[in-house]
């Protein structure tokens, strides 16, 4: 709704993909990308190859024209901070490669590497007293991840693949506080990571994902008045039952019932 009604990005220059970055940021984007999805396969393994597409994926969000400068904090902030395509007055840029600052590769890359510390040995923050010097500290669980575990992607809305399994935990993403378009936030990655995603899985079930352009839309759970309007007539939106006669059909039946 943002980027199409109350703050409209063509209004700003924004009229294509490609424009969320310079020319700058593009030609590394199409580098970094190009090493990654040519990498030897004898040398470069799959699942390796993936988690260095996950480190170029927040490296996205670190370059990219709508990253400002936090002057409490003095530092870049990077890209969905805020859950939207607000255009920025004042754009800034980090260094490509340098080793200070944060959202540089270096930096999106040690990340990777302490995700993948923490599969092997995960820690939850244990909250300290509110007189100890520090607010927390690592709790460890003893309870690694177990490799050959297999990801689905799909709606929540079929569960089918579940089965009759015993599962630890399950993780769920809803809409919840504002709501979000999901599918529209996740294009800004999703333009870029098809490409290779689709290279590697050819052949196999899971390419069919990478075939689409964009993410899935139409089976969002928030509805996008923009993208999809509401075009029924007037007298086609007015409801069959008013709020007057559900209140009469309360009273008949001794009661609210829900």
């Amino acid at each position: 709704m943002r980027t199409h009604v109350k703050d409209p990005l063509p209004d700003h220059g924004y009229t294509h993909w490609w424009m969320l970055f310079n020319n700058r940021q593009l030609l590394v984007h199409a580098c970094l990308l190009k090493a990654i999805t040519e990498a030897p396969e004898d040398a470069w393994p799959l699942d390796i190859r993936e988690q260095v597409l996950g480190a170029f994926q927040q490296y996205l969000r670190n370059q990219n024209m709508f990253c400002f400068w936090d002057t409490g904090y003095d530092k870049l902030v990077p890209f969905m901070s805020n859950a939207n395509y607000n255009p920025k007055n004042l754009a800034i840029e980090n260094s490509v490669f340098k080793q200070l600052g944060r959202g540089n590769w270096s930096s999106n890359i040690a990340n990777t590497l302490d995700g993948i510390e923490w599969m092997n040995k995960p820690w939850e923050a244990y909250i300290l007293p509110d007189e100890s010097q520090a607010k927390s500290e690592h709790f460890f669980l003893d309870d690694p991840i177990i490799p050959g575990n297999e990801p689905y992607c799909g709606s929540s809305t079929d569960l089918s693949m579940l089965a009759n399994e015993l599962f630890d935990l399950v993780i769920t993403d809803p809409p919840f506080g504002d709501n979000l378009y999901y599918a529209d936030l996740a294009d800004f990655f999703y333009v870029w990571l098809r490409l290779p995603l689709r290279q590697w899985y050819a052949g196999l079930p899971e390419a069919a994902y990478f075939e689409p352009e964009r993410t899935p839309h139409s089976m969002e759970a928030v509805d996008n008045s923009v993208e999809h309007p509401d075009d029924r007539e007037d007298y086609e939106k007015k409801s069959f039952i008013t709020l007057e006669e559900l209140e009469e059909i309360e009273k008949k039946l001794g009661g609210r019932h829900d």
